[in-house]
């Protein structure tokens, strides 16, 4: 089977004129005023790319052809990590992905990226893995440390949001977040 690569999905507006940046702008903003729900959004904002398609925008062209794309990609790779492993930490038995996501180079340098099995993986990808997890488990911990001053912040203002407890007590959220750093 060989292997044919798609022209690469990275979307950039450089090339937009200012009017396709500010209609797809307003489309943004609309979609996001239209509801709270973020699955009515999401229907507002495709229905609007699909008009604009319809109407030639060559911008909307470009949109939802970037989001077919990694939407296939995502399915796809969201399919494979069906395949499991067991996996024993801190005395209990786990289910993993045995697929993970490698920075492969072809004969030819070109770098790609695969969803490979895991008993096939090299040991600097393994390495390089292991830098990724660790660094995203760093982002884990400072946006639990958010939520608990968000969630301090709520109890000292006797208050239900973030918003109502900074204003009962003559603060804003960002000052509060800062705290002791700023």
């Amino acid at each position: 089977m060989s292997r044919r690569r798609a022209k690469k999905s990275v979307w950039s507006t450089a090339h937009w004129s200012q009017r396709d940046r500010d209609e797809h702008d307003a489309l943004v903003y609309e979609a996001w005023e239209s509801s709270k729900r973020q699955d009515e959004r999401t229907d507002f904002y495709l229905n609007g790319l699909i008009d604009a398609e319809q109407a030639q925008r060559g911008w909307a062209v470009e949109v939802l052809a970037h989001y077919r794309r990694n939407g296939c990609a995502n399915g796809l790779k969201n399919h494979m990590k069906r395949c499991r492993v067991p996996m024993s930490h801190d005395g209990r038995i786990l289910s993993k992905p045995a697929v993970v996501g490698a920075r492969r180079t072809d004969e030819d340098g070109t770098r790609y990226y695969e969803q490979a099995l895991i008993y096939y993986v090299t040991l600097p990808e393994l390495r390089e893995k292991q830098k990724e997890s660790i660094a995203l488990s760093k982002t884990y911990d400072e946006t639990t440390a958010m939520f608990g001053k968000l969630i301090a912040l709520c109890e000292a203002g006797g208050a239900n949001t973030p918003a109502e407890a900074a204003e009962n007590l003559g603060v804003t959220v960002e000052g509060w977040l800062l705290g002791a750093a700023a």
